[in-house]
């Protein structure tokens, strides 16, 4: 109850803030221009549920990872799997994929590169130009594993401006931080070259009471290069490399409900190589565009894990992974006032594997495990998307395509060699209603897939695969720009069907496989509003409700016939305001929250409902900023309780801290 009185009286002040807006001196809200169709559009007029943080926001909001934006976009949620910093698996709309699969269900595009994976899925960000999250099913354009949403991540393009930032940061826990990004032209309106670099570092917060050390300290390094050639008006060509390195301490988790100490016998690390390479061209010809973006990316990781967290091996685990991917997209479109149009082509080649020693302790005696896993995926994907306008004020938005992808797995201690293939259709349609130049409505009905996986040691044949997991999604919604550009109100409403829903089922109490044993239904809504009060004060709230459930489903465990889908909390919102005048006072303050989650199919265990309050206060001027910040200040513990049904999974502490900037 006290969580739903926060939620009234949150929604009730930004009610009373918005009855002030009409003041005089009153400036307008900034129009928005995204690519996340994979076309120049306003964020405004697309039929799509959206939202979008641009460079401003995302340095207002002390975003520096994927992680720090999601509890800012209605009804998406994401929870840290195995308590690994940088593994992460989104839930949207009540919508994620299972942690024993590594998939997910919205994949990251950054610069044209995907990622479908939970492993370094919460990547480090810097020199990001835009962000734009899309929710419902995204296949037509972003292909299989989009079943839920997708985020599109633009980093900065260099261009004849000369413009260099070195910032700082140091905060609590030893935090220290510093960045820099610098561009500018080579050859004047030819050639032009990006750089920019972050070094990051905090100690970890969970003591081991054997060394009197903390366990879970971390270090991240990245850097990345970005040129760019302009060889005509109508051609332009970038290269972006980037590079990112991790150096951290034991996995934030310990057995179920234990406070943040441990006496581990092994050291534990979790370290973290990425190599990412991005080449787009494109040609630009009367209201022709044509692109062509080629992808390469290479992610390796080891991590080393006392599972027993004490000074007797019970449960010790080693773990190598990596997976190096190459992807080639060719997309030409069209625009005009009455059709516009889009097709493409896309295939990646992706390898990837595990290597895993384990040394866990049984009733005969400490079992070693030692075990090699390779997996390759190649996909074949081919798409349409268009708008047709019938007349001003109603549009007709249809997409289609046909995704294939081939999956082998081979394990050669155990003479294990499966493959499978798995192909789909997925059409959307979309009606878009302009009721006025500031309002517009629209009416989407759009198929969405994640594929399906092995199960390698399953000991019946028929269970050597699960299959893919398939929706069908129906949503209303409602997007306005009011009192001049003052305001934007976007609403949406949404009903999911999923067939085939991919969940874990027990064979017995301690051996399971994944299956396509249950359906489920999600429904919900979700409300996103900013406002201009005055020239100097702007004000947003968001709230999402969403209801996931699943249809008949049990296994040897017990029937879940009915029960919360896991890791889809009910609600989630966000409220805030913020003050910056011409003189370079600033100052900020936002309330964050989510309702109960269940981290199991018997909804035994939880992560209780929380609220978090972060604030920044500083000076800007031209050439240099300086703030105050802090991060859950209040220092509310939002622990994850029964992960795999016997771990919880540590939540960050608060974090207090100073940041500086200087711009050349």
């Amino acid at each position: 109850m006290k969580h739903a009185k926060k939620i009234k009286l949150s929604l009730i002040v930004s009610i009373i803030l918005g009855n002030n807006i009409y003041a005089k001196d009153i400036s307008i809200l900034d129009i928005v221009t995204v690519t996340a169709q994979k076309q120049k559009q306003n964020s405004q007029k697309i039929a799509t549920s959206i939202t979008v943080f641009d460079e401003f926001e995302i340095e207002d909001k002390n975003i520096e990872k994927i992680s720090d934006f999601i509890s800012y976009v209605p009804n998406f949620m994401s929870f840290q799997t195995l308590g690994l910093n940088g593994v992460l698996n989104p839930s949207l709309r009540g919508i994620s994929s299972i942690g024993q699969s590594a998939m997910v269900s919205v994949p990251i595009i950054i610069d044209g590169i995907p990622m479908s994976s939970a492993m370094g899925y919460d990547m480090s960000l810097l020199d990001i130009d835009k962000i734009e999250v899309l929710r419902g099913p995204q296949g037509t354009l972003y292909g299989a594993g989009a079943e839920a949403g997708a985020i599109n991540i633009t980093t900065k393009k260099p261009t004849n401006e000369i413009k260099a930032k070195v910032a700082t940061s140091f905060g609590s826990d030893n935090k220290r931080q510093y960045s820099f990004h610098a561009s500018g032209a080579i050859v004047k309106n030819k050639v032009y070259i990006g750089l920019a670099g972050k070094y990051y570092e905090k100690d970890g917060y969970i003591e081991n009471l054997n060394s009197g050390e903390m366990v879970n300290n971390k270090e991240n390094k990245y850097g990345k290069i970005n040129f760019r050639w302009t060889p005509t008006e109508n051609l332009d060509i970038s290269f972006i490399t980037t590079k990112f390195k991790r150096d951290d301490g034991s996995n934030n988790l310990n057995i179920l409900y234990a406070p943040k100490e441990v006496t581990n016998n092994l050291e534990g690390y979790n370290k973290v190589d990425v190599l990412s390479h991005s080449l787009k061209i494109e040609y630009n010809f009367d209201n022709y565009n044509f692109e062509s973006i080629t992808t390469k990316r290479d992610y390796d990781m080891i991590f080393q894990n006392d599972f027993d967290f004490s000074n007797v091996t019970k449960m010790h685990q080693k773990k190598s992974s990596y997976t190096d991917s190459l992807a080639q997209e060719f997309r030409v479109s069209k625009k005009d006032d009455t059709f516009t149009w889009l097709l493409g082509i896309y295939g990646d080649d992706e390898d990837s594997g595990f290597h895993t020693i384990q040394d866990k302790l049984t009733g005969a005696g400490l079992i070693h495990v030692n075990a090699i896993q390779d997996l390759t995926s190649k996909t074949l994907g081919i798409f349409a998307h268009s708008t047709y306008y019938v007349n001003q004020k109603i549009a007709l938005v249809t997409g289609i395509r046909y995704d294939k992808v081939d999956k082998t797995l081979k394990e050669k201690a155990n003479n294990i060699d499966i493959k499978d293939s798995f192909s789909e259709i997925s059409p959307k349609f979309s009606l878009k209603y302009k009721i006025n130049k500031d309002v517009m409505t629209f009416f989407t009905i759009a198929k969405g897939f994640n594929p399906g996986g092995f199960n390698p040691h399953a000991t019946h044949s028929d269970k050597k695969s699960f299959g893919s997991e398939k929706l069908i999604s129906y949503e209303v919604g409602l997007k306005s720009s009011l009192f001049d550009n003052k305001i934007t109100l976007n609403s949406t409403i949404y009903f999911i069907d999923i067939s085939s829903l991919q969940t874990v089922h027990y064979i017995n109490m301690s051996n399971f496989y994944m299956s396509n044993a249950a359906k489920g239904t999600s429904k919900g809504f979700e409300v996103e509003l900013q406002a201009k009060a005055t020239n100097e004060i702007s004000l947003f709230t968001n709230f999402g409700y969403n209801d996931i459930t699943f249809g008949n489903f049990s296994d040897i465990k017990g029937d879940y016939s009915g029960n919360v889908k896991p890791y889809a909390p009910k609600y989630n919102f966000s409220i805030g305001a913020q003050y910056r005048d011409a003189s370079g006072y600033y100052a900020r303050g936002d309330m964050t929250g989510y309702g109960k989650m269940y981290t199991d199919n018997k909804n035994i265990y939880e992560r209780k409902a929380y609220e978090l309050v972060n604030v920044k206060i500083g000076y800007e001027k031209n050439n240099f900023d300086i703030y105050l910040y802090g991060k859950n200040i209040f220092d509310t513990n939002y622990d994850t309780h029964g992960f795999s049904n016997k771990f919880t999974v540590y939540s960050d502490p608060r974090e207090i801290g100073v940041q500086l900037a200087y711009r050349f």
